[in-house]
């Protein structure tokens, strides 16, 4: 992966136009700086509130990804740029008629909770 911001599977917390959204963005393991993932809309607002698909490529900052609803087709293109852990861009809808600006934060890893073993009674 060219950048390491892009080397593992990241969360991702923001606004794409007036709605508030949640990524997840893992690189393709068979295929350098390439990624996979999936997002959803706040309050079911798009898509009924299921997860729409990701595919991109990473170039150094620059993220372009294309999207899929249902799993098949196009539905939109994700064009960003990071910088300091944030990813700002350009959402369009496949047909070009709707765009919105994203902003996108790096949500920190979760914090690994501890088991407690139970004991044996």
């Amino acid at each position: 992966m060219s950048n390491p911001f892009f080397a593992g599977a990241i969360e991702l917390r923001g606004t794409m136009g007036s709605d508030k959204i949640r990524m997840h963005i893992q690189p393709k393991p068979e295929d350098r700086d390439s990624v996979e993932g999936s997002y959803v809309v706040a309050g079911g607002k798009r898509n009924n509130g299921k997860k729409i698909l990701l595919a991109g490529e990473v170039s150094k900052n620059k993220l372009s990804m294309e999207e899929s609803e249902d799993g098949v087709d196009v539905s939109g293109q994700w064009d960003g740029e990071l910088k300091d852990n944030v990813i700002r861009g350009v959402w369009q809808s496949d047909d070009g008629k709707v765009s919105k600006e994203f902003v996108l934060e790096l949500l920190p890893p979760s914090k690994t909770r501890k088991v407690k073993a139970s004991s044996a009674k």
